[in-house]
């Protein structure tokens, strides 16, 4: 009988054959085919560095965003066709048609909105936010000098519009605690009145049956009817058959969210259905809204909100966008994130449907936070980029034109030298371009990147449990930090507003005292010495003036829209008269 062959030898022939290959391979460049890039292999990575494979040169491919590029003429046109600045009174009708008021009865605790205060922001480094509006439009300076009438009789709204950076509240719960401590409010914000996510937001309980959801990144799998019913949350919840359901329950996860003294439901309905409407398990109302066929609203007050259930039967042609919960003075904070957007999905929300909830809510800030998912280790060139986000940011000031931009940059982002985290080279290329876009669109832009700490401070974010070891994304840890440094910048910037605007107020009164001296033989007694502060009721006609225009609105006395009559606080309701506009 002969001996079994030994067969070790080539086992180790071919390993090192394997090796040899991987070794040679590692010398072959990046390189493309097509839409599809290959990166370096190497796989001594952790021993040696075989050139810079992070800079190779290449341009921003933007394939991924082809659909929502092509909608970019459409939607422009849509703009240019209706101008969606309007005035008060015309917000004021607008609403009242598409608005049932639900009084709750007493507020359970007294609401009272606490006095205003100026924290000390010059002494901690504050990267300051860069206004580049120029006049145009509305600044960063116009929004800051209004933060001091949250605390009267008006919500300041502010919406943050990004990718999975912010998602699950990140970043936005911590902003809203901060200044609702400062300012005054109450309230999660904006809900989804379904989302897969809902199990990522701690800072609210979300629970729901009976819906199907569409995203607006995903778009070619909604119906053909909903392609021109996308809003800025980038989300449509749609009944699935006979009935759906959704509860939400407040959570104490920040401060000031626990409870709401107000809740806002956003919908549209073109068909018969019924919207059973229960709060804190012990209230109810049936509301059967018009089938108008455009956004509506329903807003519940008069209690402290905990729980919020909504069922809806028969809901052919109901579309849910959300629920919002605020209070009727102080700050309000949406977060709007849709994961995996680069800020180009957003053409693929509706100029009309914006428009309607914009006039509804009235934003006074729109925060844009993207770059994240369009950075790519092997590109260098973002002008591409660069050119359709301009086009993006002008749709977003067209669709909110009463709302101050600011834009954003990119974080610290990691990728590895030599075994260590290093900031990936394209980051400041994207920052750069980012702050081009501000400029070139009359915005603000903040630097997030620099109140990180710049270059390699993810590392230090990771260590401290700040952010995931993806070494991109920030956990709330590192939310929190980012918040702070962005309400300080807004604190400062509002210090710089108010003190221009006491500058030109004393330059204004020196030429009018001046002119009046040269158009008589001698200065009036009645006249205030330059930087004399003027007595309340010199401006009589100016309040009187504005009033006029509030009296028209139809306001009761907590400022909300009343309720046209023959409206009940029981049974079943129609949501509002039929309106031959859209609001």
């Amino acid at each position: 009988m002969s001996a079994e062959k030994d067969y070790t030898k080539y086992s180790f022939r071919v390993t090192a054959l394997v090796v040899v290959m991987m070794l040679g391979i590692s010398f072959v460049p990046p390189f493309s085919i097509g839409s599809v890039r290959f990166k370096r292999t190497n796989i001594l990575s952790d021993i040696i560095t075989i050139g810079n494979d992070s800079i190779v040169g290449h341009d921003f491919d933007d394939s991924a965003d082809r659909p929502f590029i092509e909608e970019m003429e459409r939607r422009e046109a849509e703009l240019r066709e209706a101008d969606t600045a309007v005035t008060v009174a015309q917000v004021a009708e607008a609403v009242s048609h598409n608005e049932q008021s639900w009084d709750l009865g007493a507020v359970a605790e007294n609401e009272n909105v606490p006095a205003a205060e100026q924290p000390i922001v010059n002494g901690e480094k504050v990267t300051a936010i860069e206004d580049y509006s120029g006049g145009e439009g509305v600044s960063i300076d116009d929004f800051c000098l209004l933060l001091g009438d949250a605390t009267k009789d008006r919500v300041v709204r502010i919406a943050f519009l990004g990718d999975s950076y912010i998602e699950g509240d990140i970043i936005t719960a911590d902003v809203r605690e901060r200044l609702q401590s400062l300012y005054g409010g109450k309230g999660v914000g904006f809900v989804p009145f379904s989302t897969p996510l809902a199990m990522h937001r701690p800072t609210i309980k979300q629970t729901y049956g009976g819906w199907t959801n569409y995203s607006v990144v995903k778009k070619k799998s909604a119906p053909e009817e909903l392609a021109d019913k996308f809003f800025i949350s980038g989300t449509l919840s749609i009944p699935d058959s006979s009935s759906a359901w959704v509860l939400y329950e407040t959570t104490g996860y920040r401060k000031n969210v626990a409870q709401s003294p107000s809740v806002r439901l956003l919908f549209e309905n073109a068909d018969v259905c019924s919207m059973k409407l229960t709060i804190n398990d012990s209230i109810e109302r049936v509301f059967t809204p018009d089938p108008v066929g455009q956004v509506q609203q329903i807003v519940a007050s008069g209690t402290a909100i905990k729980k919020v259930r909504v069922d809806v039967e028969n809901p052919a042609g109901f579309i849910g966008y959300g629920v919002v919960f605020e209070s009727p003075a102080g700050v309000g904070v949406d977060n709007y994130s849709i994961r995996s957007n680069s800020g180009i999905a957003l053409f693929g929300t509706s100029a009309k449907v914006n428009s309607q909830i914009g006039r509804m809510l009235g934003y006074d800030l729109i925060v844009l936070q993207y770059g994240l998912n369009a950075m790519s280790p092997d590109v260098t060139n973002y002008a591409g980029y660069r050119q359709n986000m301009v086009r993006v940011v002008n749709y977003i000031k067209r669709s909110f034109p009463n709302a101050a931009i600011l834009l954003m940059g990119v974080g610290d982002r990691s990728t590895t030298d030599n075994g260590e985290f290093v900031t990936m080279p394209v980051v400041p290329i994207m920052i750069k371009e980012q702050r081009a876009i501000a400029k070139e669109c009359s915005v603000a832009f903040w630097d997030t990147f620099t109140a990180m700490g710049g270059e390699n401070s993810m590392p230090e974010f990771v260590d401290k449990g700040w952010a995931a070891k993806d070494y991109t994304h920030l956990s709330f840890g590192g939310g929190k930090y980012i918040a702070k440094q962005l309400v300080n910048a807004l604190l400062y910037a509002k210090q710089q507003a108010e003190e221009r605007a006491v500058e030109e107020a004393l330059t204004m009164a020196a030429e009018d005292t001046s002119t009046y001296e040269r158009d008589t033989t001698g200065a009036s007694s009645d006249m205030p010495a330059e930087g004399t502060d003027v007595k309340e009721g010199e401006h009589e006609d100016v309040e009187k003036e504005d009033g006029a225009a509030v009296e028209d609105m139809d306001l009761n006395d907590e400022g909300e829209v009343e309720v046209p009559a023959g409206q009940n606080s029981a049974g079943d309701d129609n949501v509002g008269e039929k309106s031959g506009e859209d609001a």
